[in-house]
């Protein structure tokens, strides 16, 4: 689980940074198989990343810093396969 109150923004001019963004909360799971591939250790490993395929602001470009606006990952299916040697 990932939650945050998110990023300070500026909604007028006279309060720089005065406000924030919504909160948010993200989830993932995993599952890792333990398995034999040639004679050796592997493991088999399945994540699935921000579940809920929620948007949230890493930086809002409306505050002092400026810049652009930047959002964290949506959702994600990463397979791996590790093996010993």
């Amino acid at each position: 689980m990932l939650a945050g109150s998110d990023t300070v923004r500026t909604l007028e001019a006279g309060h720089p940074n005065g406000s924030r963004a919504p909160a948010f909360a993200t989830f993932g799971i995993a599952a890792v198989y333990h398995a034999r591939l040639a004679g050796r250790p592997a493991d088999l490993r399945v994540d699935f990343t921000n579940l809920t395929n929620v948007r949230y602001r890493l930086s809002d470009a409306a505050n002092l810093e400026g810049g652009w606006s930047r959002f964290g990952e949506g959702r994600a299916i990463l397979v791996g396969i590790e093996q010993g040697f």
